[in-house]
């Protein structure tokens, strides 16, 4: 007997999809002891990546490359008391638990 179709809604999992700019099909290539893919310089140009500092991410079914954004590190030391005063009249407290709570047994006796 033949069973009936049901109609099944898409849940919105409130999570944003971006918009695709521009697709194609491609597959793996063999790179010594990898796998590479060759990508199209159309693709790239659609992503507004530029330069070739990239973060390439794997979950399941899916690797996503997107452009480094590195943090904007202050090197000139000669600003730096400047700014920690900065940041004290406004009222930012310095982060004193870079650990996160971890302890160790050298933390609790030796100190």
């Amino acid at each position: 007997m033949p069973t009936k179709k049901q109609h099944i809604e898409k849940q919105d999992n409130k999570v944003e999809e971006p918009v695709i700019a521009y697709s194609l099909r491609s597959s793996f290539r063999s790179v010594g002891n990898s796998k590479g893919v060759i990508i199209a310089s159309k693709l790239i140009e659609a992503s507004g990546i530029v330069g070739n500092d990239l973060v390439i991410e794997a979950s399941e079914g899916a690797i996503v490359i997107r452009q480094l954004n590195p943090m904007e590190v202050n090197t000139n030391l000669s600003s730096w008391d400047k700014q920690f005063r900065e940041a004290n009249t406004k009222g930012v407290q310095a982060d004193t638990d870079f650990f996160g709570g971890i302890k160790n047994e050298f933390d609790e006796k030796e100190w």
